[in-house]
């Protein structure tokens, strides 16, 4: 939550200067993000250098460090192939390098073969975050930022990432969420509908998404039933 927040106020100060009209004086240059700050005096060149610096600590910086971290212990994150899936998560549970290695924290709640799967989110973030800021238009932000999250909700779909059943489709509910603002979002801003019908729009798709978190988790419990018995099938011969 944190990295995703710091690094779009980062992206505000390096986004462009917005021109008005001074009379007399010319026209004058502000802050996009902060119309306080004057781009013609020098403390915004001194914040334009020290946001740059940044920006290649925090959004660069730290997933990339953390992949670098975490890959070198790639071959006990992700045993090999000759292993099926549930006896490599046993194998990385009684690994006691990882007790002595903590960064490997953010990968053992993954699939063995997603071990990367947080760095990823961490880029997942920040793209819908930060690099939306890139854009020069709002319906050009827009179209990404609707892209990104129906492309990230079909990933974590498809690739179910997280051991725990219910923890990812937790996160499928969450990815589903970002969705359903979007398009609330872009109904209240087209003028599509106000007052009682905004209104009523809310509540239906609350009504919605209520209805998806229950479906979702009880297809996820009947799942989890069915291999279960698939499994005690398996051991009984």
């Amino acid at each position: 939550l944190v990295l995703p927040t710091i690094s779009r106020r980062i992206g505000q100060s390096l986004q462009t200067c917005t021109e008005y009209d001074a009379g007399a004086e010319g026209f004058r240059y502000y802050l996009a993000a902060d119309h306080t700050i004057d781009c013609d005096k020098g403390v915004y060149t001194l914040m334009f250098y020290y946001a740059s610096l940044m920006f290649i600590i925090y959004p660069i910086g730290i997933p990339t460090a953390l992949l670098v971290m975490m890959s070198q212990f790639r071959s006990e994150l992700h045993p090999p192939s000759s292993l099926n899936e549930e006896s490599a998560i046993k194998l990385r549970e009684d690994n006691q390098l990882f007790k002595r290695e903590p960064i490997t924290t953010f990968a053992r709640i993954y699939r063995p073969r997603f071990w990367w799967y947080e760095i990823y989110n961490m880029l997942r973030r920040l793209a819908l975050t930060c690099l939306s800021l890139a854009f020069d238009t709002l319906g050009a932000a827009t179209i990404f930022v609707v892209v990104v999250s129906i492309l990230t909700l079909v990933i974590e779909r498809e690739s179910a990432a997280y051991i725990n059943p219910f923890l990812s489709a937790f996160t499928y509910c969450l990815h589903w969420q970002i969705v359903l603002f979007i398009l609330v979002s872009l109904l209240l801003d087209a003028n599509m509908t106000d007052g009682i019908g905004a209104i009523w729009i809310s509540a239906i798709l609350m009504i919605a998404n209520l209805a998806l978190i229950g479906v979702i988790f009880i297809d996820t419990s009947t799942e989890k039933k069915i291999m279960q018995r698939q499994d005690a099938a398996r051991r009984t011969k």
